[in-house]
């Protein structure tokens, strides 16, 4: 399997791989000989989405591989290369970016900074260890570009030193007759012994739903700088209806707001730090999300 990332002209370029052919950095200009921004915009067809889920979608479409596609490849050198790739090669998923461990950013430089990755299994078994790490750290970059659990929000409200009051929430009801709307709050309390330094949190086309909530809670409690990519823009309860013909189709039948009360849905979270990625520094190896959430956490940005 493989992990993609969009360019500014619409092409995918390579993030993470598991196969060999595929490297960080590299661009892909075509897809059995339909230039890439063309191939995904047809793929995408076969599947709904909102607006702002179009591009990860067309992104993900590039994964199904049925039978064999013909790719064209271009390297961070300039170098195009041909590439064929069977169903049979993409037997393991990877991650959605790059793997790393909780802990001080030593190896960055900052061992004053602690990584935390709030995806659901990241700190399974080992959360007490995290919550004591993190209070002896002069700053926290929480990594929600995955999806939370519930040892996340542990986490994560450890920084509410005044609590939130959540992002604006309304139910959506509707008869035959009318519609109506009802406010659903869900504020969190403070923290029985907050962590009082600074944090940053990274946000990406992956960060969707509950992801969005947890990281919407923060904002709304003015705890955190938003660092990377706008998000998915698809929080709220999923509503499910069955079609004839044995098909179903599912939507959202909440709204959510951003904490200033203005339009979430299709816009996503909003970004303090945007980042744009760039093929050189994936072929580097290099998380520029993580990258940008140290220099502001350590006051360089």
């Amino acid at each position: 399997s493989s992990r993609f990332v969009e360019t500014e002209g619409g092409e995918p370029v390579v993030r993470l791989s598991n196969v060999s052919e595929f490297r960080p950095g590299d661009v892909i200009e075509r897809i059995d000989g339909l230039p890439a921004a063309e191939a995904s915009a047809r793929l995408l067809e076969l599947r709904a989405s909102s607006a702002s889920s179009a591009a990860r979608n067309g992104l993900s479409a590039f994964l199904a591989v049925p039978g064999t596609r013909d790719y064209v490849l271009r390297g961070v050198d300039g170098e195009r290369r041909d590439v064929s790739v069977s169903a049979a090669d993409l037997t393991t998923e990877v991650p959605l970016f790059p793997s790393r461990a909780w802990g001080p950013l030593d190896d960055l430089g900052h061992p004053e900074l602690i990584y935390v990755d709030l995806a659901a299994a990241a700190t399974e078994g080992s959360t007490a260890a995290v919550g004591i790490a993190m209070f002896a750290a002069e700053g926290i970059v929480f990594d929600m570009r995955g999806y939370p659990g519930p040892n996340s929000w542990r986490l994560a409200r450890a920084v509410l030193n005044e609590g939130s009051p959540g992002p604006e929430i309304r139910r959506v009801y509707r008869s035959p007759l009318e519609r109506w709307q009802e406010r659903y709050p869900q504020p969190s309390p403070p923290a029985q012994t907050p962590y009082p330094g600074r944090v940053a949190i990274l946000t990406g086309p992956t960060t969707q739903s509950q992801a969005e909530h947890l990281v919407l809670t923060l904002q709304a409690a003015n705890r955190v700088t938003v660092v990377g990519r706008p998000s998915a823009g698809a929080n709220g309860n999923i509503t499910s209806i069955a079609l004839p013909g044995g098909y179903a189709q599912a939507f959202t039948g909440m709204i959510i707001l951003q904490p200033d009360d203005s339009v979430f849905h299709g816009v996503g979270v909003r970004v303090d730090e945007a980042v744009p990625i760039e093929a050189a520094d994936l072929a580097a190896g290099v998380d520029p999300e993580l990258e940008r959430a140290i220099a502001v956490l350590a006051g360089g940005g």
